[in-house]
């Protein structure tokens, strides 16, 4: 047995009276027995006070003044699934481009021949200049890589 509160309009103040009943409980947490718990409550309430008029119904209630259709979502439910869709499909569309791009650069690694020069990138390095160098051949020159090992520099 188990005791829960119902509560019942009142015409003065505080406008509301708890009263105490006592009903069968049935444990467990499955919608089930939360459902066999509220008619047992709303039943042994009835019996006790069959003229009585109950101020709020629970949500899960049985009753026509529970929810319409509880399988519904909400408009919080509603605005956090748009949001979750949205950076899923973001993060699809980043995932998408980086694909292409990945699939352009096997293309194009494909196409090298064995050999092949690749373009890296610039690198700074000091060097020592004296009048009369020629600043061309100190500015243009190439260093080749091989497996992360310096083969060739070129002027």
């Amino acid at each position: 047995m188990a005791k829960r509160p119902v509560f019942i309009p009142q015409g003065e103040a505080p406008f509301a009276r708890a009263i105490e009943t006592e009903f069968s409980w049935n444990g467990g947490f499955a919608p089930s027995q939360k459902q066999k718990n509220i008619r047992a409550l709303d039943g042994a309430f009835l019996a006790a006070h069959p003229d009585a008029r109950v101020l709020e119904i629970s949500s899960k209630s049985m009753q026509e003044n529970g929810p319409a259709n509880p399988q519904e979502p909400t408009p919080q439910e509603i605005q956090r699934l748009n949001a979750i869709q949205q950076h899923f499909g973001q993060e699809r569309q980043k995932r998408a481009e980086y694909r292409a791009q990945a699939l352009a650069q096997k293309e194009q690694t494909e196409k090298l021949k064995i050999g092949s020069e690749i373009v890296q990138g610039t690198l700074e390095r000091q060097v020592e200049v004296k009048v009369g160098d020629d600043m061309r051949e100190l500015m243009n020159v190439e260093v080749l890589v091989e497996d992360d090992k310096i083969i060739a520099i070129r002027g």
